[in-house]
C-alpha cells in the first residue's frame, strides 16, 4: 500500500475553494482525470458514484469512485468501488485561514492489484510528486481567477 499527504495555502476563501474542488466537472482543469461520467446521485451526498477516466500518457484507469463523506466547506472524502488495477481512498480536508486564505490538504492510500503489486515501490515517489503538484495547480487556478 502507499500513502500520501499534500498540502498547500490558496489565497480563496474556503467556500470558493470546496465549492471549485467538490464540482467534478472542474477535475481535469486541475487533476489528472480527463473525464468525469456521474453515476447516479448528486455529488455533495455520501453514496454519490462516479466514473472517472484518469491516468498520463498512455497509462490511464477508468475508476468507479463513490462519496463516503461530505462536510461542507470541510471534507470530501472518496473510494474506489470498481474492480480494477487499484483501490483508492482518498480525502480533502479544508482548513479557513486568516484573510479570506484556504489550507487544503489531501491524504489517501493507493494499492495496487495484482502483479501491479509489484511496481508500488517506483510508484509510491512518482504518487507523492503527482498529488503535490495537482494541488499547485489548483493554487495557480483559484489565484488566477481573483
Amino acid at each position: 500500500m502507499m500513502t500520501y499527504e499534500s498540502e498547500i495555502l490558496i489565497d480563496r476563501p474556503v467556500e470558493e475553494v470546496f465549492d471549485f474542488v467538490t464540482t467534478l466537472d472542474n477535475l481535469p482543469s486541475w487533476s489528472d482525470t480527463h473525464s468525469v461520467t456521474p453515476a447516479g446521485g448528486r455529488a455533495d451526498e455520501v453514496g454519490t458514484r462516479y466514473r472517472l477516466d484518469m491516468g498520463r500518457g498512455p497509462v490511464r484507469s477508468d475508476l468507479e469512485f463513490e462519496t463516503t463523506e461530505w462536510k461542507p466547506d470541510r471534507n470530501w472524502s472518496f473510494k474506489t468501488v470498481s474492480a480494477g488495477r487499484m483501490s483508492w481512498d482518498g480525502r480533502y480536508a479544508f482548513e479557513p485561514v486568516d484573510r479570506g486564505s484556504t489550507r487544503v490538504r489531501g491524504e489517501g492510500q493507493v494499492s495496487l492489484k495484482g502483479w501491479r503489486r509489484l511496481l508500488e515501490p517506483v510508484v509510491r515517489g512518482e504518487l507523492r510528486r503527482e498529488e503535490q503538484a495537482e494541488l499547485s495547480r489548483l493554487k495557480q487556478l483559484l489565484e488566477r481567477s481573483s
